[in-house]
């Protein structure tokens, strides 16, 4: 799975009048009547709008579905460990590193899935 793919998926959401949002995966709120859910959800986030793009949104509609997390990697190839680190740069806005020493230095590298994914956040949810 590409950075690319999920822009595809959120221009597709944003194309359908679906606001892109950090958090809530969708946001059902029929925008007329609050108990009411709406055919298109209200706003999305990233993981939201791909279920979306891959017709996949019953997966996560009242509730999560056990399979959920699997049948999106199969939909999208990403790995669950891609998707895990992806959701913390989104959601989270948490670039993931690991701390290690090297002849002895202390190094950090940090995670280019969950750095990518706050950036797109940010490009993604402005207002």
């Amino acid at each position: 799975m590409k950075i690319e793919d999920v822009e595809v998926a959120l221009q597709a959401a944003r194309d359908r009048g679906i606001r892109i949002v950090r958090g809530p995966v969708f946001d059902w709120r029929n925008s007329s009547d609050p108990f009411r859910e709406s055919e298109l959800p209200a706003a999305c986030n990233a993981v939201g709008a791909l279920l979306l793009h891959h017709g996949k949104q019953g997966l996560a509609r009242q509730e999560f579905k056990p399979e959920w997390i699997e049948e999106l990697c199969a939909v999208t190839g990403a790995t669950w460990p891609w998707l895990w680190r992806f959701i913390h740069g989104w959601d989270y806005g948490n670039c993931l590193s690991v701390t290690f020493t090297e002849k002895g230095k202390e190094k950090t590298t940090f995670d280019d899935t969950s750095r990518d994914a706050n950036r797109l956040a940010i490009k993604w949810t402005k207002l």
